[in-house]
């Protein structure tokens, strides 16, 4: 199992959690209940029925909000938060990978989108994004990437094939091999295909 990070900063993390799985948000819930400083304060799951007033009245220091949900997405919620003059960082949690609302996320100021994953990866997630504001896991926190190795690990982490890559980011085979290689030592994993893949798909950050 992977360890939890340890905080640099007791600072409290306490998350308001909006997601349409019950289950999930009562799970995550009672997983952070023994967390050194991450607190889920209060989560909700009917997020069409979440209000101004509701926000207003719970303390809180952070808000992560599921992207698909039914009644309400997370864009229309981002929608809401916006109206409502909702001050708190917004970290977009998703089990689905999909480029298409990166800009759109953005738009909203939120700037981080991670991968629904165990509570104990989660935990990982959520520490590293809020000390270090940083794209990956904690270990490999101190990473500085440039836009073609981002775009690089984004096409990974949606499953595409080395030539679909390559076309892509209209680059060579050879060239791709390359940056994929230079990644591997920047991000001190291995760099065969199983490997690389399975880091990328579980610590991969969206934006």
């Amino acid at each position: 199992m992977k360890q939890i990070i340890t905080p640099t900063s007791t600072k409290p993390i306490r998350i308001l959690l909006i997601d349409d799985d019950l289950i999930y948000c009562k799970s995550i819930q009672k997983y952070f209940s023994h967390h050194p400083i991450i607190e889920i304060v209060q989560y909700f799951h009917q997020s069409d029925n979440l209000t101004k007033t509701q926000l207003l009245n719970i303390d809180y220091t952070h808000i992560i909000l599921d992207l698909y949900m039914p009644n309400k997405t997370g864009i229309e919620m981002l929608e809401s938060l916006n109206t409502w003059e909702i001050q708190a960082p917004v970290i977009v949690s998703t089990s689905y990978l999909d480029s298409h609302y990166f800009k759109e996320l953005q738009a909203f100021g939120v700037q981080h989108c991670i991968k629904k994953s165990a509570p104990e990866l989660f935990a990982n997630y959520i520490i590293s994004l809020i000390e270090n504001g940083n794209h990956l896991d904690s270990s490999t926190s101190h990473v500085k990437l440039n836009d073609r190795e981002i775009n690089l690990l984004k096409l990974i982490a949606q499953g595409k094939k080395q030539h679909e890559i390559a076309d892509v980011m209209n680059l060579s085979k050879d060239s791709i091999k390359k940056i994929k290689a230079n990644l591997a030592k920047k991000l001190s994993i291995q760099n065969t295909s199983l490997d690389f893949f399975q880091k990328v798909k579980e610590n991969m950050f969206l934006i």
